[in-house]
């Protein structure tokens, strides 16, 4: 958007033809695309507000919803199908045992196999292969933990970008300048004051107390 702001409210340039926008005084233009600080803050505190009443009302969503579940029928059968399920292990426990010596034929071939797989040669080669593993998944993790970090960090600093581009502040820095009353009102026409009153301007950095000696319409 574009804003013209000459600044002769008698001229009326081109440029008031084709802006968006057009404001009597710079100062007013610095008003129109920069809220005040505390307008800023105001938004701000809302949004937090908003978010946090929306937390709470998803945890409080949530423990109505455990509740339903845990009243609910099929939870009340829980504990016999546990026993069922603990019955099914042992069955097959007992099967696995079975197995084993069908597939060994005795506890002195199984013992064995057994000393075969414990040897120093077949550890270490598994050992080997567990490390190789735990390296790879390892730089994965590296890898993984680094991209998050720099999106994270891209993220902020976009935002930081945004809250500076839209700062008041960043505004006064290009030599605007907030006028207000001693009272802290702000003022954004000449009929707000009349000479003789003293004004507050807020500029970029520090504040100068001014008297109004004349006013032009």
């Amino acid at each position: 958007p574009v804003i013209s702001a000459v600044g002769h409210e008698m001229d009326f340039t081109i440029a008031d033809l084709v802006a968006d926008v057009r404001a009597a005084t710079p100062s007013a233009a610095a008003e129109l695309v920069a809220k005040a600080e505390s307008e800023i803050c105001e938004r701000i505190d809302a949004q937090f507000a908003s978010l946090r009443q929306l937390m709470e009302n998803k945890l409080l969503r949530a423990e109505r919803g455990l509740d339903r579940l845990a009243a609910a029928p099929v939870f009340a059968r829980f504990p016999a199908r546990l026993r069922e399920m603990r019955y099914g292990l042992d069955r097959m426990d007992s099967s696995a045992a079975a197995a084993v010596l069908r597939r060994y034929g005795s506890s002195s071939d199984l013992l064995r196999e057994l000393m075969r797989r414990l040897s120093p040669i077949t550890m270490m080669a598994s050992v080997n292969r567990n490390q190789r593993r735990l390296e790879l998944l390892g730089q994965r993790t590296d890898a993984a933990g680094a991209e998050m970090i720099r999106r994270t960090t891209q993220q902020l600093e976009n935002a930081m970008a945004t809250l500076h581009a839209i700062s008041p502040l960043n505004v006064l820095e290009r030599g605007y300048s907030i006028t207000q009353t001693l009272d802290g009102a702000i003022l954004r026409d000449a009929e707000q004051s009349a000479p003789g009153d003293r004004l507050k301007i807020r500029l970029a950095r520090g504040k100068i107390e001014a008297e109004v000696k004349e006013i032009e319409e």
